[in-house]
């Protein structure tokens, strides 16, 4: 259980200092479409979300992150993770907005830290129990959603 709260927080410091926005847009409706897909506990749904954003664009910063987080907190697979997180942060790298750039940074390194030395960090009744402390929106997707926004 403790590992699921050292996860959480290290993933979570930087989201706290980041304003949230909200709004109709294509990044807005993803979100809410992430959100109602997590409560319900599909992850289906969230992985079929997040890849048909993929298919539209390969390098979308939004989905991009949202999928290393579907590695990190539904499919528990950090070496797909770390995958998309390189992908991710190559898609930010090239944007003017150094701020979105440093947070696109920290949310790389968050999920390089997590060992690899356990095959599963989170096991099934942490993921269940990441259900229960967000019980209505997929752990950082505020996070991702805000440097997508701020990338473009």
């Amino acid at each position: 259980m403790n590992r699921i709260y050292t996860v959480v927080a290290a993933l979570m410091l930087v989201t706290m200092s980041l304003p949230v926005s909200s709004g109709a847009d294509e990044i807005g409706d993803f979100v809410i479409s992430l959100n109602n897909a997590w409560g319900q506990t599909n992850n289906a749904q969230m992985l079929t979300l997040i890849n048909g954003r993929l298919q539209t664009n390969t390098n979308d910063v939004v989905g991009l992150s949202a999928k290393m987080y579907y590695y990190v907190f539904v499919d528990c697979i950090l070496t797909n993770a770390r995958q998309v997180a390189g992908q991710f942060y190559a898609a930010v790298a090239n944007c003017t907005n150094e701020q979105a750039l440093s947070i696109a940074a920290q949310m790389t390194n968050e999920v390089s830290v997590i060992s690899l030395s356990e095959s599963n960090p989170l096991g099934t009744n942490e993921v269940a129990q990441m259900h229960v402390l967000f019980p209505a929106s997929f752990p950082m997707i505020d996070k991702c959603a805000w440097v997508a926004r701020k990338a473009q």
